[in-house]
C-alpha cells in the first residue's frame, strides 16, 4: 500500500524520479536510442533488451548497469537480413525479446526482427541465425522455418518445451515456431485483431495482448 511504499522510501529506496533517471543512464551509456522489448536472463539476472533506432541487441549488467552488444552491426545503426558475428551481421526493427537459458553459460536470445519479417536467435558467442522468416513480408506456415512468412512480427515468447510464440501483428496471427523450425499458425481470423505482446507460463497458459479493441486474449496450450 501507499504506506509501505513511504516507508520504503524513508529507509533510502530510490523515488521513482531517481529510478527513471538511473534507467536513462544505463541506456544511454549502451548506445540506446529507442528501446522496446525487454526480457530477464533468469541465470544472471542481466537485463536483455531491444533497441529499435540503433537496430541492436544488448545486455545491461542489473548490479553494475554495464551495457554490452549481444547482437546488431557495431557499425552505427546498420540495417539489414544478415545472419553471422561481428560486424557483418545485421537487423532491421528488433523488437520483441525472450531469453532461454541452457546449460552452463550458454543461451538462447530470441527476438522478432520486425521489418524483416522474421524471427531470429543470437547465442552466447554472439552468432545470429534466422530461425523462421524469408525477409520478405508475406503469411506462410512451413515445415522449414526459413520459408515460413510473416508480416511485421512482434512479442515473442519461449514455453517450458522451447517452443516460440509470435505475434504476427499485421497478418492479425498468433504463429508458434518448433525447436526446429516447423512454423505453424496457431490463432488467427475473429479470434485477435493486432496482436502485440504475448507471454506464457511453466503450465502452458497463454496471454496474447490485441492492440485494436484493447484487449487480453487467453487460453491454454
Amino acid at each position: 500500500g501507499a504506506s509501505s511504499c513511504r516507508g520504503l522510501r524513508r529507509a533510502g529506496c530510490p523515488t521513482p524520479r531517481s529510478r527513471r533517471g538511473r534507467a536513462r543512464r544505463r541506456c544511454e551509456n549502451a548506445g540506446g536510442g529507442n528501446p522496446l522489448g525487454a526480457s530477464l536472463d533468469t541465470k544472471s539476472t542481466d537485463l536483455i533488451f531491444t533497441d529499435v533506432a540503433s537496430r541492436r541487441i544488448v545486455r545491461i549488467s542489473v548490479d553494475t548497469g554495464a551495457a554490452s552488444l549481444v547482437a546488431g552491426s557495431t557499425v552505427g545503426a546498420a540495417s539489414g537480413f544478415v545472419d553471422g558475428t561481428g560486424a557483418g551481421q545485421m537487423l532491421n526493427s528488433p523488437r520483441g525479446v525472450a531469453v532461454l537459458a541452457l546449460g552452463g553459460i550458454f543461451f538462447s536470445i530470441f527476438f522478432s526482427d520486425t521489418e524483416n519479417h522474421a524471427l531470429r536467435r543470437a547465442d552466447n558467442a554472439g552468432f545470429v541465425t534466422t530461425i523462421a522468416g524469408t525477409g520478405a513480408d508475406g503469411s506462410a506456415d512451413s515445415v522449414i522455418g526459413v520459408w515460413a512468412e510473416f508480416k511485421n512480427p512482434l512479442g515473442v515468447a519461449v514455453d517450458a518445451n522451447d517452443y516460440l510464440f509470435v505475434t504476427d501483428r499485421t497478418n492479425n496471427m498468433l504463429r508458434l515456431v518448433a525447436p526446429d523450425g516447423v512454423t505453424t499458425t496457431l490463432l488467427t481470423g475473429a479470434d485477435l485483431f493486432e496482436p502485440v505482446g504475448v507471454a506464457v507460463n511453466a503450465a502452458g497458459d497463454v496471454a496474447v495482448g490485441c492492440y485494436t479493441g484493447q484487449y487480453v486474449l487467453m487460453f491454454q496450450h
